[in-house]
């Protein structure tokens, strides 16, 4: 049982305690990330139709950047440090670690292109009062269809990175 848990967490060397530390940071980054990606497509889902728009999912689209999905960043910088601190366990070329990097890259991809835009569309939407014609349908599923998919692409990176196939 312990050689299955070992390998599953990536404890197939003596690691360290920064090892550890930057291994929780780098887990805590994906799980910020992604959940401020699915709180960001429900709370689209909840403004999308006509009139006033609910009082807590408006506060989630107050003027600025989504910092907290933004923490998707974070992750492959720490995966980098991870991999170079593995004392060779781990390697830059392994299969999982270049699949999982560019789910990564696509995730924050997606993000730049589609979801972060639509969120600031749909922000500035949310802000203003309700003019008769604006339509919020649109920026807001622009908003759930791309948090969707960003978390698609997060979650299959986190199960590259658990298993190591």
């Amino acid at each position: 049982m312990t050689g299955l848990l070992g390998s599953a967490v990536g404890a197939s060397f003596n690691r360290s305690a920064t090892y550890d530390l930057l291994l929780l940071a780098h887990v805590l980054a994906a799980l910020v990330g992604l959940g401020a990606t699915a709180a960001s497509g429900v709370a689209a889902w909840r403004v999308r139709g006509p009139g006033s728009p609910p009082p807590a999912a408006a506060r989630y689209f107050r003027p600025g950047p989504d910092v907290a999905g933004r923490t998707l960043y974070l992750v492959p910088v720490l995966g980098v440090v991870l991999v170079a601190l593995s004392h060779g366990t781990w390697s830059f070329s392994d299969t999982w670690v270049e699949a999982g990097a560019a789910l990564w890259a696509a995730a924050v991809g997606a993000g730049e292109a589609v979801l972060w835009p639509a969120e600031a569309a749909l922000t500035r939407l949310v802000a203003e009062p309700a003019a008769p014609g604006t339509d919020r349908r649109s920026p807001a599923l622009r908003v759930a269809l791309a948090s969707a998919a960003v978390i698609v692409l997060v979650v299959t990176a986190a199960v590259l990175m658990v298993g190591k196939p």
